[in-house]
């Protein structure tokens, strides 16, 4: 079995479910999750956004936010699918950001994540590599991803500028990497680390 194999699906949303709570209780938000396929962002919003992580001010300001945002489109696209999804997943807390998305509602999604109204971030690896964005906390869904012609493991250079997001200047004493890797992780390697445990928690110094 590949490392991109999955839980079934109502296991899935119990680990993620728990994992949201886990931030929550330990105040680890914002975060981070770098996801390796548009399809997979998507179900991934569609799970947490179950849950409400705003305050009703802050449902106020996305609100207000994303409509004069939104106002801006051609009125014959202001009811497109994605954009009443997003709307929803936003007010919830709930951000996503890979390349089936309109540019304007992904740049409305990151000034609402950098305003900390928007608890988890959603987004592709493409993400790590352009927009200029920190958390508290990065949480990897896999360490296996698809390239374009087979499913491999993350390189430590991948690993390293995805990770390098956790950890706010100023704000936070460290940042935290979580790594929700459900099955086969035993032989995965960072450099000269064996990595054998199935969810593991890396803390290390952000930057001072």
């Amino acid at each position: 079995m590949s490392n991109n194999a999955r839980l079934p699906p109502k296991q899935d949303k119990t680990v993620w479910l728990a994992f949201m709570d886990y931030v929550q209780q330990k105040e680890l938000m914002p975060v981070i999750a770098f996801v390796f396929s548009r399809n997979r962002c998507n179900e991934l919003g569609d799970m947490v956004s179950s849950l409400d992580l705003t305050t009703q001010k802050e449902k106020h300001l996305i609100n207000s936010f994303f409509w004069r945002v939104v106002s801006r489109l051609n009125e014959s696209d202001r009811d497109l699918p994605q954009i009443k999804r997003l709307e929803y997943y936003l007010e919830r807390g709930v951000g996503i950001h890979h390349s089936g998305i309109l540019p304007i509602l992904k740049q409305a999604a990151e000034m609402l994540f950098q305003e900390v109204v928007v608890k988890i971030f959603f987004a592709t690896e493409r993400f790590a590599m352009g927009v200029n964005m920190l958390a508290r906390t990065v949480v990897f869904d896999s360490i296996n991803k698809h390239d374009g012609l087979e499913f491999r493991d993350l390189r430590p250079r991948e690993y390293i500028q995805m990770s390098g997001r956790a950890g706010r200047r100023g704000l936070d004493k460290t940042g935290n990497v979580i790594i929700l890797g459900y099955v086969h992780i035993w032989e995965w390697r960072l450099g000269p680390s064996k990595l054998d445990n199935i969810v593991y928690k890396l803390a290390h110094a952000s930057n001072p």
